[in-house]
């Protein structure tokens, strides 16, 4: 785990490093906003965007298309669930993509912030980050192996044979209906499965299993774990009865972990008194607020957020907040 932690600042170190050399570009489809670009694969194609630069996603109450990137880009977007969190952006509209594809050249590659219907990855080393994501496919027709999956919120993930090395940490993995899996692997896999929040049934094979929160699924009450091959299983939270050991706990009452109040993420927050406190490897909260890189509310990029615009007569007022 400290070596996957430690990966992730080294490398989204280097990326600020090499932005002082890097051009910044700005994405909207909003009509009247002078932007450099209005859809999403404009970016890919245009050959004055060079490996390492950045590409901004403004707010818009339309979607960006679709996206087969090719290039090892910074993707940063405002965040999701804005008007349910509190300051947030001015702008309350997420930055959305119908489909994203990453394939080889875009390796090293960082997306945060964005909403994205349908995200297939098929490149190494990348950092999806703070993202709200529907159905992910890893690894279709060419492996994606080395990614850090962190702090998103995901409907499904799919691994297919050939990605290894995955860190999958600090997400809610949901389920939009009662018979799929939150998460499927193919056995030719491996991965790193910490403090998340996982509400319906598991199919993996050679996973490092921590700190987890297995809650069933929200509607149906229902969830199985099918763990093959080489697995370490440790400190999680099962709703259900499991054969485990090494600090794991069966048949929790989700109502007695959580807040279930506010908003969609934020509901899982931990109650007060929750079993869930102190409960993981080392002494750390279970769940996707637990653990050194907790959830961040509405997936705000690490990017300053101009969250309020007060404007009187002359008198300007901009409220910002880093997170």
């Amino acid at each position: 785990m400290k070596q996957n932690f430690t990966f992730i600042l080294v490398f989204i170190a280097m990326v600020m490093n090499l932005s002082v050399f890097a051009t910044k570009w700005r994405v909207s489809n909003v009509p009247g906003v002078n932007a450099n670009f209005s859809t999403a694969q404009a970016i890919n194609d245009s050959p004055s965007v060079m490996d390492g630069d950045t590409a901004y996603f403004e707010g818009s109450g339309d979607h960006y298309g679709d996206l087969t990137l090719a290039k090892r880009l910074v993707i940063i977007g405002p965040g999701y669930f804005l008007v349910q969190n509190d300051s947030t952006q001015d702008n309350r509209m997420s930055a959305i993509l119908n489909s994203l594809t990453l394939v080889p050249g875009s390796d090293f590659s960082i997306i945060t912030g964005m909403t994205v219907n349908a995200m297939a990855p098929r490149s190494n080393n990348l950092v999806i980050k703070r993202n709200y994501i529907g159905g992910m496919d890893f690894g279709y027709n060419t492996p994606a192996s080395n990614t850090q999956l962190i702090q998103n919120v995901i409907y499904s993930i799919f691994i297919r044979n050939g990605c290894y090395n995955l860190n999958i940490s600090n997400n809610c993995i949901t389920i939009g209906s009662a018979w799929q899996y939150s998460i499927t692997m193919e056995p030719n896999t491996s991965a790193s499965v910490y403090n998340n929040v996982i509400q319906n049934s598991l199919s993996v094979y050679n996973v490092e299993f921590r700190n987890n929160i297995c809650t069933g699924h929200p509607n149906y009450g229902t969830g199985t774990f099918n763990f093959y091959g080489t697995n370490v299983m440790t400190n999680n939270l099962f709703f259900a009865n499991i054969s485990s050991s090494n600090g794991s706990i069966s048949n929790v009452p989700m109502n007695t972990v959580f807040t279930y109040t506010g908003s969609t993420d934020g509901q899982y927050k931990l109650l007060a008194g929750s079993p869930a406190i102190g409960a993981g490897y080392g002494g750390v909260d279970c769940g996707m607020f637990g653990g050194p890189q907790p959830y961040v509310l509405s997936g705000l990029p690490t990017v300053p957020a101009i969250w309020r615009i007060d404007i009187d007569g002359a008198s300007v007022v901009v409220k910002s907040k880093s997170h």
